[in-house]
């Protein structure tokens, strides 16, 4: 009998909970800043924990996102034949093999 009132209870506690967290979650009150009510573009924002915001133009963020991005085309990659050499007598199937210059390749044994 008290483990049924204590899962009822308990239930009943969560049904409750859930319900007030809804209804918190469902308002879409705003609230209005103090200070400058229109966004302008080239504006500096400071924060409070030290960031620093710029308002930019969307066209301007996609090019610095375009810029960043590599564009999804195959590139050539020259290896040595020392380095076709250790990737042809391995024992990995696929992996990447790093160059000398920094750079490097997949590869994928079939």
């Amino acid at each position: 009998m008290k483990g049924k009132l204590v899962l009822t209870l308990s239930l009943a506690g969560v049904l409750g909970l859930s319900i007030g967290l809804l209804k918190d979650f469902q308002t879409t009150k705003v609230f209005a800043q103090s200070g400058q009510s229109k966004v302008e573009e080239g504006q500096i924002f400071f924060t409070n924990d030290g960031d620093v915001s710029r308002v930019v133009t969307k066209e301007e963020q996609e090019n610095r996102e375009s810029m960043l991005s590599p564009k999804m085309e195959d590139q050539k990659t020259v290896i040595t034949a020392e380095e076709q050499n250790i990737v042809e007598n391995s024992s990995t199937l696929s992996g990447f093999m790093e160059q000398e210059n920094g750079q490097g390749f997949f590869f994928k044994k079939e």
